[in-house]
Formats: structure tokens, sequence, C-alpha cells
């Protein structure tokens, strides 16, 4: 249900519902793979295929069909892909990060450590790289001998969490008498 939603909201914050003109600018994001394990009908989730007859039998939330289908073939063929930095663009980046932490604490940060791009691995994205910068900085500053930051492995999964399930035996549908 709450999948169902937010693709029809995704449509309606976009624009692109008949009903709809906000005249906001709406940006959003999704992981590359979203909409193949999510969406597709080759997929695990496989919404594509289950979401419309789904809405359909429930009175309380079969307005939102079209709505949803709408946001689901947006998240499929309307995002565009986010290249990823050059070595020049996080050098640059970088080098603005240590300039704002510098005058931030008033303490001349060194430059960070060699933060070569490359991979797709959870180290190589920038926000590793700037908390890892930040880190080394915060240690250094405050005069600990160490200076290396420990970092695990991140992988997300689309499996749903079943503890957030409503405890009913109706499920969202037990919100609604009418159906």
């Amino acid at each position: 249900l709450q999948r169902s939603r937010s693709y029809a909201e995704l449509a309606k914050w976009l624009g692109k519902d008949s009903d709809s003109d906000s005249g906001l600018i709406t940006v959003g994001a999704v992981t590359d793979d979203f909409a193949s394990v999510v969406i597709s009908a080759e997929g695990r989730k496989k919404d594509s295929d289950k979401m419309l007859p789904w809405l359909s039998q429930r009175t309380r939330w079969a307005h939102l069909g079209a709505r949803a289908l709408r946001g689901m073939q947006l998240l499929e063929s309307s995002g565009i892909r986010l290249e990823s930095p050059t070595q020049s663009d996080l050098d640059d980046s970088m080098d603005s990060l240590r300039r704002l932490y510098s005058d931030a604490y008033d303490w001349d940060a060194p430059p960070a450590a060699d933060t070569g791009v490359g991979g797709v691995g959870f180290q190589r994205r920038m926000r590793y790289k700037v908390r890892a910068a930040i880190n080394s900085w915060d240690l250094q500053r405050l005069g600990l001998d160490t200076t290396e930051t420990e970092t695990h492995g991140f992988g997300y999964s689309y499996d749903e969490g079943e503890e957030l399930e409503p405890a009913s035996d109706g499920g969202f549908d037990s919100l609604d008498p009418s159906t």
C-alpha cells in the first residue's frame, strides 16, 4: 500500500497527473536498480503487474490506480542517470570542503588523503569520502593519535520489514470498513 501511495504522490509532485499543477520543481533520487527490481514485471516485486489489480479491489485505494501507474512509468523511463564524478571533480570538492572546515574551526586542515575515484564500492561514494575526510580532520584537530576511519560495507534490500506492518487480521484493508 505504501509503495502504491508513493508512486501516486510521485506522479502528483512531478506534475504528471492530470489534476495536479503545483508549480513546484521536484527532484528525487532512487537507486539505479529500483525500477528493475521493484517495478518491472521481471523484477522481484513485480509492482507493475500487481499494483493495479490490488488497488482496484480495494474501495478506499482504487482511485490511486492510474496515478500510481503513472508514477511507476516515470520511475522506469524518465530518470536521468547521474554521472560519476571525475578525479578533478572530486579534488575540487574535497578542496572546497577543506576550506570550509578550516574556516569553521579556525584551524588549517591539511589536504585530504588520496580519494581516488573508480569502482562502485561503498567506499568510493562521495558521502563516504566527505565523511572520512571530516573524521580524519576532527581527529587531527583534537590531537588524537589516529587519523584512520574504519568503514564497513553497506548493503540495501528491497525486502519489507514485517515488524512495520499493522498487527491486524485484515492488514491495511481493515483501515477501511467499506472494503
